[in-house]
């Protein structure tokens, strides 16, 4: 009797403990975020260590115009943090014996043109395949993003007219929304059905995620999720996705769906057997250089510690997705507000409080680093005399993207014009390169062998060589 009693004054002191920590910990967050004022948009919050969630709140408004507060149910889009999801699906294809991640992907969509080297489904996983953002590839079309309802198709479209890789097929990592537009149309082909309806039936109903789905459709989104709003001299505007682009981004969701996923994936019953250490796994490229992304996933440390993650961002939506796999610990967070930055303010506060510095960091070989993004140019040293630019001028035109730009000189400037009148200047950068002023785009003109411009290429971050071919 008196062994039971004292068992029992263990059990009561352990649960009171772990009561107090639990509400001391409740207190510390919700100090963390009181900064997100109720009158205007907001987030939501959902912590769990051990698999069981520890804490959720919301703060904020989801409709400023009809004072709907954002709940526990509350729909907002995740960004790039839904690209994890499209890749559990084509690893579940492949344990279904259905597709392998060796396979080339031309296999699947003949319509990609036919590169000197194969590309992989594996290559599109890890951002690995040179295939050029799509994004960024409109941005210096004619009809940019916001312009234009794109879809998947008209995406895939603009990739079969891409005659260039940024690099070889698995020599190096660059991050390409493209990839994973791709790797959507796959899991469609072959499956016979949508994207929505293969990832419900095998990854959201499993994973115990009831309230997530994709935007397939961004008319019928904007009524079921919360408005995301932008910021701009101290006012908040609508800014919605206005797309039907998904497999990249799109993923509708909660903090709590999103926390349950993670739960599910480190309890070991994603696939039979589990399949998280494929999720996990970051191939080595041709370069021998090192990188951090997995399956839609990155891999990495914080104060020491392993740290399994992707942020994202579409619109004025975004989103974060954290895992310590040592602490058992997950951090998800969704806002309808552009101010949000996964890597500072209160999400930086919370991720010191949860995961403080680690004694004995972590061995560093377990993690990878992100690549620096550099630009090789040609013909940088054959430099003909281009003082007064003269040379340059001109109208250029690109297949690839269907745009029409003007090269022009006025007041000794060199600008270049777009269909639409906007106007850019040109400033030397090296050789016959040139770099757009306040951004990271430079032009490289292309010359024959009498030093005479045939046209030039865009390069930027996300995309080398656009080619643009002079017509007059």
């Amino acid at each position: 009797m008196r062994k039971l009693i004292c068992i029992g004054i263990i059990c009561l002191a352990y649960f009171t403990s772990t009561a107090q920590t639990l509400k001391d910990t409740t207190a510390i967050v919700n100090k963390i975020f009181e900064q997100y004022s109720p009158e205007s948009p907001g987030g939501e919050l959902c912590v769990s260590r051990n698999n069981k969630i520890i804490y959720s709140n919301q703060w904020g408004l989801a409709s400023i115009s009809n004072k709907n507060k954002i709940t526990r149910n509350t729909l907002i889009e995740a960004g790039s943090v839904s690209k994890q999801f499209t890749a559990a699906a084509i690893l579940l294809l492949e344990q279904q014996g259905k597709l392998s991640v060796n396979d080339d992907v031309r296999r699947y969509i003949p319509e990609l043109p036919e590169y000197e080297a194969i590309i992989t489904i594996e290559n599109l996983i890890h951002h690995t395949s040179g295939i050029k953002d799509c994004w960024s590839l409109l941005s210096f079309s004619d009809a940019p993003r916001g312009s234009v309802v794109y879809d998947n198709e008209k995406i895939l479209k603009l990739l079969c007219r891409q005659k260039t890789l940024n690099h070889s097929p698995g020599e190096n990592f660059l991050y390409s929304n493209s990839n994973y537009i791709l790797l959507a149309i796959i899991v469609e082909r072959v499956t016979k059905t949508t994207l929505a309806a293969f990832t419900d039936r095998y990854l959201f109903k499993p994973a115990n995620m009831p309230h997530t789905s994709w935007r397939t459709d961004y008319l019928k989104s904007q009524l079921i999720s919360a408005t995301a709003y932008g910021k701009r001299d101290g006012q908040y505007f609508i800014d919605m996705p206005k797309e039907n682009v998904y497999g990249n981004g799109g993923l509708l969701t909660t903090a709590a769906d999103l926390t349950n996923w993670n739960n599910y994936l480190m309890e070991g019953r994603f696939g039979q057997p589990s399949l998280l250490w494929k999720l996990f796994h970051i191939p080595p490229l041709t370069s021998g250089k090192a990188y951090d992304y997995a399956a839609g996933l990155r891999v990495g440390t914080f104060n020491g510690r392993m740290r399994i993650s992707h942020d994202g961002a579409t619109a004025a939506y975004r989103s974060l997705l954290e895992f310590y796999p040592n602490e058992k610990i997950s951090i998800a967070w969704l806002s309808n507000r552009s101010e949000f930055n996964g890597g500072g303010g209160a999400l930086a506060e919370l991720r010191n409080f949860l995961i403080p510095e680690a004694v004995s960091p972590i061995d560093k070989s377990i993690t990878t680093e992100s690549l620096s993004d550099r630009t090789e140019h040609e013909n940088v040293n054959r430099i003909p005399d281009l003082s007064n630019f003269v040379a340059l001028a001109g109208h250029y035109h690109s297949d690839e993207i269907s745009s029409d730009l003007m090269v022009k000189i006025e007041d000794n400037k060199l600008l270049m014009i777009r269909k639409n009148d906007d106007t850019f200047k040109l400033v030397p950068a090296s050789g016959v390169a040139f770099k757009i002023a306040d951004s990271n785009v430079l032009v490289e003109f292309i010359l024959n062998n009498q030093n005479q411009v045939e046209g030039f290429y865009f390069h930027s971050p996300k995309v080398k060589k656009i080619a643009f071919k002079r017509v007059q």
